[in-house]
């Protein structure tokens, strides 16, 4: 593709294979564009933007420095794990917190970004209140 640069590329690599279908190539709206198929998108268009916007090493690294500087370790479940326990997930707002803030995207391009190169164990229950009423942002 041209415009990109051959180093972007590299970064793009641990991006998982993806067809295209009919349905991804609309100019308007199209009833056959479920919530199923927006949702798909929405993921893989979160996980292009995460390895774009946050290359490899020195994201990783930077991952790996704020979560030192928090005096997180592996314990067995790995270096960042967040579950429903609040000094948990204090840890995993910290790291998002200094990530996000420097490489200037969401917490959710963060967090699948940290998923995806092996550094986050997310062990939460989805849609539970604790996460939603202990941080606004």
């Amino acid at each position: 593709m041209r415009g990109i640069e051959p180093q972007v590329w590299g970064q793009l690599e641990d991006c998982p294979p993806y067809r295209v279908h009919s349905t991804d190539l609309v100019g308007g709206i199209d009833p056959a564009l479920t919530p199923k198929y927006v949702k798909r998108m929405e993921v893989q268009a979160n996980q292009f933007a995460a390895s774009l916007l946050l290359p490899k090493t020195h994201f990783s690294y930077d991952a790996i420095r704020a979560s030192e500087a928090l005096g997180l370790r592996d314990k067995g479940h790995g270096l960042i794990y967040v579950d429903d326990q609040k000094c948990n997930l204090r840890s995993f707002y910290a790291v998002s917190d200094k990530l996000k803030n420097k490489y200037g995207v969401s917490r959710e391009a963060v967090r699948v970004r940290l998923d995806r190169l092996g550094l986050l164990n997310d062990a939460r229950r989805r849609g539970t209140k604790l996460d939603s009423l202990m941080f606004s942002h």
